[in-house]
């Protein structure tokens, strides 16, 4: 499909009804689109419509977007093949805008959300399968593209505070800051806590999973074990979040099955565990030590100590003091005896780990948290002056590590910052690990703010991932900001933390490293652990819900807001049918930068209708028998400040046929002689709903009809492919496409194309198509096609992508789409007869790829 990628950022899901001051710009039976290859097929019950039955079922449709920039929702009718939930993702190009599920078996509708910086003609829209669990199918029936409004703005460059929150107990809101509202944005800080520890769906979201009544553990689903790494994310959460049955729950699981009791590692817990609870690597990962005593301590002063294991104040100092030195002996690399220690005591810095002697020797800078010292230096039993050290210490270290070019760091180094890769060579570079350092940097800063550097640091890192794209950016990289080898994948996990950095950030563009959060979808599916506590982190600490708990009277000041801002109105556009009034939701694209309520206070008439207010919204009738363009204005008020906004409107005549829109998309707009062209339609519409035929001329004496049509150039030359679409009503549109078809070169001999079966069974068969090159020239993309005559179609297909039906296009991937000279490339395909007990048919191959 030929089409410019949109620049988009992802909104996350949201269940919402259609919206009347939405602009409709489409709506689509999805029947009617290109089915996804595997086991996607159509159906005709509950409804007309598309059922996806695996992971990577779905369908794909032409997204006719208005020529605007601005914010989108896409609404999309569904269901399932049972009573539970049955998701589907979708993707705009190959970016994914989100997704959304259908409970029940009667349809129901799901909405995406979604903005676009700059537009494209044209952009495909596909309806994938990605959660499926065998336990239902997904049925999709239509969709639905609306353009909300514009996008608003971006604030004006941070201010930072003048002191730490520590001193002044004030945690800033920056989802507030942007323009969403404190109840949307306590809403969602909940709804993901519920979703990652809360939700039934423990094959594709929750993350905490109960063990009897009185035990949890965090699930590390890719790796299926237990991590003290993710027990002491979810204790700090829970903590946060004030839920208390949670900690005890995960509290309890940890110290049974994961803290070390005896031995070298007496008091430290095992990083690694079963999810039955036996210890798979009994060492520990330190900075699990570092998240366990600070959410105990935390725990002591919101809720109070109880007994045994829940003494928390208790087990917090009883943690550090092992941390410290655990009372077990060993030699150092000197040959000389000392105590046990998570820490170098002569270079005040956190170990990676105190499993060896060279494991003692260096750090990992992730496990670095200035943040945590300071409380310990005022709240441990033991060893004060110590936490209080190496507070100092690592915040004197990041500077070493970090490369002040873009802020990377590795995610191994040695005391002195240097890269280590003795362990693990790739462990020089950005890897996962190093995602943390700038969240763990940015929330010594808004706790403390202790070291200005700290906002050079995240200032530097941020103008490195915008400059990588903020929502296609890669996830590893080389210290020298090259992308590290195959990786592609855009992380909620590493998205997250770029976004937490921007509480120490004075620069404009970290608006658009939390909006980004804002807009990235909870993490589902395989790795949804680490992505899944790092987005938690995100969301409680840009939400201002990250926060110290002290003893009573130690931190509790608070400095309220000194400025009242004023709130945030947005124009709108609304359409209408001929003497049809509507109700605009005016509101809902309206907002207050404080989160304060909002209302209207007043509005004005329009030329030639008439406007009332109803509710939170405000209803337009149009003057009977008006067709055309109207306007009215209101003004909303937070209680002190006033904002104004328009609402356009275009009222339709009902009594004029509008003529319909002619659209249409090639897979190849320069194709080579006998080389198959896909047509597609999808994207013609008709504002009045009307039925359309489609009439093909494809430049060269041949034509055809239907939405979508096949064809290939016998001669080589430049053609006209045009469209005409009509309603039956009189109205017609015409839409032209150039096709550049040249001759095939492939050098003396060119490629020589063989189909053979593989495996011949009762009712279907495996074959295997090979493109040999006998030329003296590589071929660079290939394409082959066949049709079957005997009925028989493709079920599956490997190393090709393939489109089409009788005749079957299969086309090269990135990584085969090259055959040198005197090589081969071989693909596969799975089918089903259509006569059983048959032999399989053997085809005659053609497209461009074959001579």
């Amino acid at each position: 499909m030929i089409s410019n990628k949109p620049v988009l950022a992802l909104l996350s899901l949201a269940l919402w009804s259609p919206l009347s001051s939405a602009e409709l710009l489409q709506k689509f039976e999805l029947e009617n689109g290109s089915l996804l290859p595997g086991y996607s097929s159509a159906i005709d019950s509950p409804f007309n419509g598309v059922a996806a039955y695996a992971n990577n079922d779905g369908v794909q449709a032409t997204a006719q977007i208005s020529n605007t920039p601005g914010q989108f929702r896409l609404d999309i009718s569904g269901a399932s093949s049972a009573n539970n939930a049955a998701g589907i993702s979708v993707y705009l190009d190959d970016k994914k805008i989100g997704a959304t599920e259908f409970v029940g078996t009667a349809a129901s509708l799901g909405s995406i959300s979604f903005k676009l910086d700059t537009m494209p003609l044209n952009s495909s829209l596909s309806f994938k399968l990605e959660t499926d669990d065998g336990s239902n199918d997904t049925y999709l029936d239509w969709f639905e593209l609306h353009r909300v409004g514009d996008i608003a703005a971006l604030p004006a460059a941070p201010v930072l505070p003048s002191d730490g929150a520590y001193n002044t107990g004030v945690y800033r809101n920056m989802f507030a800051e942007l323009g969403y509202s404190k109840a949307e944005v306590e809403a969602r800080v909940q709804a993901v806590y519920d979703q990652l520890f809360h939700s039934t769906d423990t094959a594709n979201k929750a993350i905490f999973i109960p063990v009897g009544d009185d035990m949890a553990y965090i699930w590390d689903v890719g790796n299926n074990d237990v991590r003290s790494e993710g027990m002491s994310y979810g204790l700090m959460m829970a903590v946060q979040m004030n839920r208390q049955d949670d900690f005890n729950k995960l509290w309890k699981w940890a110290h049974t099955y994961s803290l070390n009791k005896s031995g070298v590692n007496k008091g430290y817990f095992a990083w690694k565990v079963s999810t039955a609870g036996d210890v798979q690597d009994a060492y520990p990962a330190p900075d699990g030590e570092e998240y366990f005593a600070t959410a105990l301590f935390f725990a002591s002063h919101r809720w109070g100590d109880g007994t045994g294991i829940y003494n928390y104040s208790a087990q917090a100092n009883q943690i550090l003091d092992d941390m410290y030195g655990n009372g077990e002996m060993r030699y150092n690399n000197q040959g000389q005896l000392e105590e046990i220690s998570l820490f170098d005591h002569n270079e005040k810095q956190i170990v990676f780990s105190p499993a060896t002697p060279s494991d003692r020797n260096w750090t990992d800078p992730s496990y670095h948290l200035p943040a945590f010292y300071e409380l310990w230096a005022r709240w441990a039993n033991n060893n004060n002056q110590f936490w209080a050290d190496i507070a100092t210490t690592s915040r004197a270290f990041l500077k070493t590590t970090v490369n002040p070019a873009n802020g990377l760091s590795p995610d191994y180094a040695y005391f002195d910052g240097t890269p280590h890769g003795e362990f693990q060579a790739w462990k020089t570079t950005f890897q996962y690990d190093a995602w943390r350092t700038v969240g763990n940097a940015a929330m010594d800063f808004a706790w403390w703010q202790k070291d200005p550097w700290q906002t050079q640091y995240v200032n530097s890192l941020q103008a490195f991932f915008k400059s990588e794209g903020i929502d296609s950016y890669s996830s590893l990289y080389e210290l020298n900001g090259t992308p590290y080898q195959n990786n592609s994948d855009h992380s909620p996990g590493l998205v997250a933390m770029n976004a937490l950095a921007s509480l120490a950030a004075n620069d404009q563009q970290a608006w658009e490293f939390v909006q980004a959060l804002w807009d990235t979808p909870v993490p589902s599916g395989q790795w949804r652990y680490y992505d899944g506590t790092l987005y938690m982190f995100g969301m409680l600490a840009l939400s201002g819900n990250y926060q110290i708990y002290c003893p009573a009277g130690e931190c509790d000041t608070v400095v309220p807001p000194t400025e009242n801002r004023s709130p945030v109105a947005v124009n709108d556009s609304v359409t209408t049918a001929q003497d049809t009034p509507l109700v605009v939701s005016v509101l809902q694209n309206d907002s207050d930068p404080d989160g304060d309520a909002i209302s209207i206070v007043s509005f004005t008439q329009a030329s030639n209708g008439s406007v009332s207010q109803v509710g939170d919204g405000l209803s337009y009738s149009p003057n009977s028998n008006y067709s055309g363009s109207d306007s009215f204005s209101y003004t909303i008020s937070d209680g002190q400040l006033e904002a104004s906004a328009t609402v356009s409107v275009t009222v339709t005549d009902t009594t004029v046929n509008n003529p319909p829109s002619a659209c249409f998309t090639v897979s190849s707009d320069a194709a080579t002689v006998g080389q198959s062209i896909d047509f597609d339609a999808s994207c013609a519409n008709d504002v009045d709903g009307d039925v359309l035929s489609y009439a093909w001329s494809f430049g060269d004496n041949n034509g055809a009809t239907g939405a979508t049509a096949s064809h290939s150039y016998s001669a080589a030359g430049t053609y006209q492919a045009s469209l005409t679409v009509s309603d039956g009503k009189g109205a017609s549109d015409v839409y032209s496409v150039s096709i550049v078809v040249s001759n095939s070169d492939n050098g003396p001999g060119g490629a020589v194309c063989s189909y053979t079966v593989d495996n011949d069974w009762n009712s279907g068969f495996v074959a295997s198509i090979t493109i040999s090159n006998q030329g003296t020239t590589a071929i660079n993309g290939w394409q082959v096609s066949w049709a079957y005559s005997d009925g028989s179609s493709v079920t599956s297909s490997w190393n090709s992508t393939l489109t089409g039906s009788q005749p079957y296009v299969a086309s090269s991937l990135s990584w085969n789409s090259t055959i040198q000279p005197g090589q081969s490339v071989t693909f596969g395909l799975q089918g089903s007869k259509g006569t059983v007990n048959t032999p399989a048919e053997v085809v005659t191959l053609g497209g461009s790829s074959c001579n």
